[in-house]
């Protein structure tokens, strides 16, 4: 992988490889990799993909490896327009992706972030309040320890909405104090 990493490298610095921009002011990326997952950037040009089709060819020609097409889908930005999207995944033989869909848990496209993007997250610390007995177990030490964990992976890559973090709060208040029927206790461990 590092190979084909410093062949990708050598395209875009003699400008043949164009990459894009995650933002306006970010740098241009060409591509990333994880492990033995690798994925390709570039504007949506027959040119651009022939370039990115020989760099692949190059590095299966050099190593013996082989991409396996059936699991490669190529995904286009929604900008791009549908006759284009699947002339350009016919050219290469690789099927048409139209949700790039989750890498180790997180959505890989993510639109604009709202309350239903964490809609998992609230599902989760619901789940773990019905499973517990709250008068067997120290409900204190489960809400900071567990409940406070769950959105933390997700949090390393977005910024949770607002109303996300006050509707755990109000799920772990209502389970550490009790619901409004119960009698109020001192605290609860």
């Amino acid at each position: 992988m590092e190979r084909l990493s410093m062949l990708i490298e050598q395209k875009v610095q003699s400008g043949v490889w164009k990459g894009v921009k995650a933002s306006r002011g970010g740098p241009f990326i060409s591509h990333l990799k994880n492990a033995d997952d690798l994925l390709l950037l570039g504007k949506a040009t027959e040119t651009q993909l022939e370039v990115m089709m020989d760099s692949l060819q190059l590095f299966c020609d050099a190593s013996g490896q082989k991409v396996n097409k059936a699991k490669s889908p190529i995904f286009l930005s929604p900008n791009v327009p549908t006759a284009r999207a699947r002339q350009l995944s016919s050219t290469c033989q690789i099927p048409l992706a139209t949700d790039m869909g989750k890498y180790l848990g997180i959505k890989l496209v993510q639109g604009r972030v709202t309350r239903s993007s964490f809609a998992d997250i609230v599902e989760k610390v619901n789940k773990k309040f019905t499973g517990w007995k709250a008068k067997s177990l120290c409900r204190a030490t489960l809400v900071q320890s567990l409940t406070s964990a769950i959105p933390q992976y997700k949090m390393q890559t977005m910024a949770l909405p607002a109303a996300v973090c006050s509707e755990v709060d109000k799920m772990n208040r209502k389970f550490l104090w009790g619901d409004r029927a119960e009698q109020k206790k001192g605290l609860p461990c």
